[in-house]
């Protein structure tokens, strides 16, 4: 089952989700690229605003071209995931969403990494403790003294 391409090849319905995604990104690449060029790129002394977006824009059309061309090429089923640890990410990213104000950036962190473990397999708590502490260190020194946002380090 799948759709026939003018080349009389088939494709599956892996392909066809790889082959709608690539022509999404490409199209928000292309929107980025277009809406940041409108706020100027400056000059090479002296960036303008819509330098950085444009490169960015341009890079996810350069990933998505990539891949629309994987895509296109493949031939290899796809196995589909498990819907337990998607949904176990999901879950994390959500609930370190829901407890970053309330509770702060490093409960919401270890809520955040406890939960993805569990969506891995088989957990190696030594490993995954200092796993954890060390991202709990990087978002702090990240999020709040480098990039300064207004997180709080526990709770508040």
């Amino acid at each position: 089952m799948g759709i026939k391409m003018g080349n009389g090849k088939q494709i599956r319905g892996a392909q066809y989700a790889d082959i709608a995604i690539a022509l999404v990104l490409l199209a928000i690449g292309l929107g980025f690229t277009i809406i940041a060029y409108g706020h100027g790129l400056g000059s090479m002394r002296r960036i303008g605003a819509g330098a950085m977006p444009f490169l960015i824009g341009c890079a996810l059309c350069l990933c998505s071209l990539i891949c629309l061309f994987g895509a296109l090429r493949s031939r290899i089923e796809v196995d589909v995931s498990p819907p337990l640890p998607v949904a176990l990410v999901l879950i994390a990213v959500v609930a370190w969403a829901l407890m970053v104000e309330p509770f702060g950036l490093v409960p919401a962190t270890v809520v955040l990494m406890l939960i993805g473990t569990f969506a891995y397999g088989p957990i190696r708590w030594v490993s995954t403790s200092i796993v954890i502490a060390a991202m709990c260190v990087g978002c702090v020194a990240l999020f709040i003294y480098g990039f300064r946002l207004p997180f709080t380090i526990f709770g508040g």
